[in-house]
């Protein structure tokens, strides 16, 4: 990714012992131009061209948890109501398999870098190792995936015309990480719709054991958007959310 991103961080943080262990373990962490910590609020901001999601993991490694709470970059005049940026949960559709429909698979974060350039973070886990093709479709139904999700969604450009497909490789443990500027995406045109991400090269098509994955795309908040600190369903705190999606995922 070239276009510099801004990404707030609700960080589990007691002390400057806790600042000092968050620096050294984001300090093996390419692409991070800038930090700043608010001790307080327990957050942190990061800039430059960085994965997310890799912050996430890599502070959760230590011990930390961490939590984006904002993501945005300057300069992008967002068209439709500002959406700059959102997010989308993938689930299991898959009707045959180790893990039950509706499980949590992975998480899709989409951040509008320039005004025709969509950054695209990607996190899977759990899923048979290959190759897998993400696909944006037409409508924002699960009620019978795949075919509820209608056909592929096309960025500003007419149904006929091809779009480059995005594929991610899952590994031998299970898990893909994909980061990547998508040519053409705007997000204020696929908020509601879906995100398909299926295994291609199969020998036989077979939607029964075929690995499937699935979810809405919904607005996500921008920097400095989301100051919420307790979950106002359940009460608990962002750190008692984020552990218990991770048991359950």
């Amino acid at each position: 990714m070239t276009n510099e991103i801004t990404v707030e961080y609700a960080v589990e943080m007691t002390c400057k012992d806790c600042t000092t262990d968050i620096e050294a373990a984001l300090s093996s962490i390419k692409g991070i131009d800038s930090s700043k910590f608010d001790l307080e609020r327990e957050t942190v901001i990061l800039k430059g061209t960085f994965q997310p999601s890799l912050v996430v993991e890599k502070l959760y490694s230590i011990g930390k948890t961490a939590i984006i709470r904002g993501a945005g970059t300057n300069g992008v005049q967002n068209t439709g109501d500002g959406l700059g940026a959102a997010v989308c949960i993938l689930e299991n559709y898959t009707k045959v398999g180790k893990y039950p429909e509706g499980s949590t698979m992975g998480l899709i974060r989409l951040i509008q870098v320039q005004d025709d350039v969509c950054y695209m973070d990607v996190s899977i886990s759990d899923v048979p190792s290959g190759d897998y093709i993400i696909s944006p479709r037409q409508n924002g139904d699960l009620s019978n995936v795949p075919s509820s999700n209608g056909k592929e969604f096309k960025f500003g450009h007419s149904q006929n015309e091809s779009q480059k497909p995005i594929v991610v490789n899952i590994n031998e443990s299970g898990a893909g990480k994909l980061w990547l500027d998508c040519i053409g995406w705007k997000i204020y045109e696929i908020i509601g719709r879906s995100i398909l991400v299926s295994k291609i090269n199969h020998s036989k098509v077979d939607y029964a054991s075929s690995p499937i994955l699935s979810g809405i795309v919904a607005r996500s908040s921008g920097v400095f958007e989301n100051d919420k600190t307790v979950c106002s369903c359940s009460g608990k705190t962002l750190w008692e959310e984020s552990k218990m999606m991770r048991q359950k995922a």
